[in-house]
């Protein structure tokens, strides 16, 4: 038999947040849950009677291998570092369960562990025997393959010892619970053929759903039951719940299609010691759907003990991200409306909130590490569902412009023709040229349109008319010349200048209905050669925004 152990379980549950594990059923004072007796104490023995004596007022004995345990903790209880003390001495056994495969999961229930507990062993199995001060609550939850779960609680007195002989219950057909319930694919309508599997302790009960997606299960053990399916690119499909014996449970299971995010993201190192002026690392990482509690999505953003600031869930149909710690100087989020520093160390210093907030395409994050000194900015580039991670990472590995809707078997590709960008006074027209070229490689990267090649748009509009079509100034004016090039998507820019500011606009237009799909703007300061650094990340910006159906960004 395993030692008693707390459980660290996340679970929603009451007995998973409280450490317990469950299963079968108990004896107490020589009385087992199969109806024998075990052979009592006599009232006269020295074991049973006095201050510390194993009476818990029914009048009942202890099994005679209990005995020497039930001796040795009355005499604990005289001893002075024992003043106050109360005594539970317990054993439990599983018929044709070795001993090391029942697991005792014990709780205190108002306080933590102050005293200690002794491990004895009998022919029979190991004996506990647990010292805690007068008032200390206690619970334990007994496990054993095959056999019921049990929870017994005691409340130790003074100077008094109690005693559990437990034997725990077998399952069968008659005595345990029944499970019936169906599965649900979100976008899926054949659920037919799906393993199911409900367990608690091993051994694992397996089932197939029908062709409506129904199962069912007979002969469950009580206690908490986990039970779930699974089907590849899909989570949830899990549910947990306490099992009676002989009840009947019905358990709905739901299936969403997993969620992957590809985010951009830059970050102190952990080594650095200040908030400003150190050098930052930068990349792209893909967070799938997987339960991520205690993991960081960039490497080494961590907390100082080594454990994660920030997890990762799938909840239903959303990615959600996590911030752990309520504490002033505990890791927080700040959602900014969009990204308005390149600089990490520009990041804003207060404002920052825990909690559980979904993701969406487009979504710019501060995050502060709970060390209160190292903060990282993360930019959502989109969710993606039914995709496997594995395969985000590869498109991020061509390219950092990632666009939703996105899916493998995507054959429908959408024509697109970017015209040269015009330009401005004071901007030299080789400017647009370049930076629309720029614009074209990101287009292409993403694969989700037939671009028309600059040579070809040429070559239909003729020169005269594809320098006019660089100037048109106007919506109609740009939508007539997509209409000749029969693409169903145009882009069209402008660079400007005023005074020391440039000004990049960017525009995305649908040909057949005339309209602006999304806008990007975006001014710097200083030499026009910063604009290159911008018009790849504002071209994805663009495509993402019209794709996701977002309002027109300014």
């Amino acid at each position: 038999m395993t030692p008693p152990r707390p459980d660290r379980s996340s679970s929603g549950t009451t007995f998973a947040r409280v450490g317990l594990l469950l299963l079968t059923v108990t004896v107490q004072w020589g009385f087992t849950a199969a109806g024998t007796t075990a052979a009592p104490i006599q009232e006269d023995d020295p074991g049973a009677s006095g201050p510390a004596g194993s009476s818990d007022g029914n009048g009942t004995g202890v099994s005679e291998s209990l005995r020497p345990f039930v001796r040795q903790a009355r005499a604990a209880l005289l001893e002075k570092k024992h003043a106050g003390f109360g005594a539970l001495v317990y054993h439990v056994r599983a018929i044709g369960v070795r001993h090391d495969a029942i697991t005792p999961c014990l709780h205190y229930i108002d306080d933590r562990r102050r005293g200690t507990i002794d491990r004895g062993n009998t022919e029979e199995g190991p004996v506990w025997t647990a010292y805690e001060p007068r008032g200390q609550r206690m619970e334990i939850k007994f496990t054993a393959p095959g056999h019921h779960a049990t929870t017994r609680q005691v409340e130790f007195r003074a100077g008094h010892v109690d005693v559990w002989d437990i034997v725990l219950e077998p399952v069968t057909l008659e005595s345990g619970a029944r499970v019936t319930g169906s599965v649900w694919l979100e976008d899926d309508d054949d659920p037919a053929g799906i393993t199911v599997k409900a367990s608690y302790v091993l051994p694992e009960s397996k089932t197939v759903t029908d062709a409506d997606g129904r199962f069912s299960f007979l002969g469950l053990p009580s206690g908490l039951l986990h039970v779930r399916a699974t089907k590849e690119g899909y989570v949830g499909l899990s549910a947990s719940f306490e099992a009676q014996k002989r009840s009947e449970f019905v358990c709905p299971l739901r299936g969403f299609r997993q969620r992957t995010a590809a985010v951009r993201w830059a970050y102190q190192p952990a080594g650095s010691r200040r908030f400003s002026g150190d050098k930052l690392e930068e990349g792209a990482s893909v967070l799938s759907g997987g339960a991520h509690h205690g993991m960081s999505f960039a490497p080494r953003l961590d907390a100082a003990d080594g454990e994660g600031d920030f997890g990762i869930v799938q909840t239903e149909d959303q990615l959600v991200l996590s911030c752990f710690g309520p504490a002033q100087d505990s890791p927080g989020v700040l959602q900014l409306a969009r990204t308005c520093f390149d600089d990490i160390t520009e990041a804003p210093q207060d404002g920052y909130a825990t909690g559980r907030i979904p993701l969406k395409t487009g979504d710019v994050f501060i995050l502060r590490c709970s060390d209160g000194k190292h903060y990282a900015k993360m930019e959502v580039l989109a969710i993606l569902d039914g995709i496997a991670p594995g395969e985000v990472a590869a498109m991020l590995m061509r390219s950092e412009c990632i666009l939703p809707g996105w899916t493998p078997d995507d054959k429908h590709l959408t024509s697109l023709a970017v015209i040269d960008f015009d330009t401005g006074k004071g901007v030299a027209p080789g400017t647009g040229r370049a930076l629309s070229d720029l614009a074209r490689g990101v287009v292409a990267d993403t694969g989700r349109f037939l671009l028309l090649e600059r040579d070809s748009i040429i070559h239909v509009l003729g020169e005269e008319d594809f320098m006019a079509s660089v100037k048109c100034d106007d919506t109609r004016c740009v939508v007539n010349y997509g209409a000749k090039l029969r693409a169903q998507k145009i882009m069209h820019g402008r660079i400007s200048r005023t005074e020391s500011w440039y000004v990049l606009t960017l525009k995305l237009i649908d040909v057949g209905t005339g309209t602006v799909e999304a806008i990007q703007t975006e001014k710097v300061r200083g030499k026009v050669g910063q604009l290159v650094e911008l018009v790849e990340p504002k071209t994805c910006a663009l495509l993402r925004s019209a794709l996701s159906g977002e309002p027109r960004a300014q």
